[in-house]
């Protein structure tokens, strides 16, 4: 076998944790947060926001729980402003 071929077997896909539920999967299967002026919390779909971001799944529940953990906060390193993410529970 070669360089080439040798490459393209060992390589593998990127992964992420998802912040929520803490579980690992490939990179293009989560939703990616990144940080906007102010400190917002703010979906990046294209993968295109300078800086660390932060993944999630592309679950309600799962991003329910980062807010609720606090995880955002942790994530990025300052005090996150997520209000703009989830409609507040009228329950």
């Amino acid at each position: 076998m070669g360089p080439q071929m040798m490459e393209i077997l060992t390589k593998r896909e990127s992964e992420r944790t998802c912040i929520g539920c803490r579980t690992r999967m490939p990179k293009n299967v989560l939703v990616r947060y990144a940080l906007a002026s102010g400190n917002r919390v703010v979906r990046d779909d294209g993968n295109i926001m300078p800086g660390r971001g932060a993944y999630v799944c592309n679950d309600p529940a799962c991003l329910e729980r980062a807010i609720k953990k606090g995880a955002f906060s942790r994530a990025f390193r300052v005090k996150a402003d997520h209000s703009g993410l989830v409609e507040p529970d009228n329950g």
